[in-house]
């Protein structure tokens, strides 16, 4: 069922004929509905039978890689992720500034309490807010407790390190304890193919959930709104206040 499947799927894939696609439709639903893997999309048998065709190809014939990155809009370069992201962040929230690491000229480094140094990520998040703390004064000769408030600053800073290919996760994973130092939260902005090829359960549940990393997912077909979150980052813990103060006032100057 599997190689009768791949060889429709190969002889369909270099038209875009509506016509093409329906009978492409129907026979993924076909394959699903005699499928053993209960609960399985449709839409899923085709991804992976487009991503088999990549990389083993069928009869002669294989997917380019450019063609591939068209389908799943996919970039090699992360450079090419860090517009859509800062745009996304620019638009959802407010009081928000952006840092591209790697074309501002300031050169940081994140340097740990034990004297040890990371790079910062590729894109550094700060979110501008303002708060009100209550707090309690002193009774006096037996008067009632009066409250005050005072303005404080509760400013999250968020690192954001865009992947491109899953042998890149490892020098991510290398740079973690720099990240979560200094950021409050940290995410990890991936293309829909990186995140098709490591499997979405394993990325999510094994190298990101344990850690506490959020995830963007970047689909660059989506011309309007490339960028969603699809796991959020947990509160980093033990994070060092001082380095993280240093960070945001050398990267952000007012």
């Amino acid at each position: 069922m599997c190689q009768w499947f791949k060889s429709q799927l190969a002889s369909f894939l270099p038209s875009t004929k509506i016509g093409k696609l329906d009978t492409l439709e129907k026979l993924a639903k076909m394959k699903a509905s005699k499928s053993r893997e209960t609960g399985k999309k449709w839409q899923e048998f085709i991804i992976e039978a487009i991503l088999d065709l990549h990389k083993k190809g069928i009869s002669g014939r294989r997917i380019s890689g450019k063609r591939i990155n068209y389908i799943f809009g996919h970039r090699s370069e992360e450079r090419e992720l860090y517009g859509p992201l800062e745009r996304y962040f620019k638009k959802n929230f407010k009081k928000c500034q952006v840092l591209r690491a790697y074309e501002e000229p300031v050169k940081a480094k994140i340097q740990l309490e034990d004297g040890r140094t990371g790079s910062i990520p590729d894109l550094l998040v700060l979110k501008k807010r303002t708060r009100m703390i209550r707090q309690k004064r002193k009774k006096w000769r037996g008067l009632r407790t009066e409250w005050f408030y005072r303005h404080g600053s509760s400013d999250e800073l968020m690192a954001v390190d865009a992947k491109t290919a899953p042998k890149e996760l490892q020098r991510f994973h290398s740079q973690l304890t720099y990240y979560q130092a200094v950021a409050d939260r940290v995410y990890l902005a991936a293309t829909t193919k990186l995140i098709l090829d490591v499997g979405q359960n394993t990325l999510v549940n094994r190298q990101l959930k344990p850690y506490g990393v959020g995830l963007i997912h970047v689909d660059m077909t989506n011309r309007e709104n490339p960028c969603e979150i699809k796991l959020e980052s947990r509160k980093s813990k033990g994070i060092q206040r001082a380095r993280k103060e240093a960070l945001i006032s050398r990267c952000f100057p007012e």
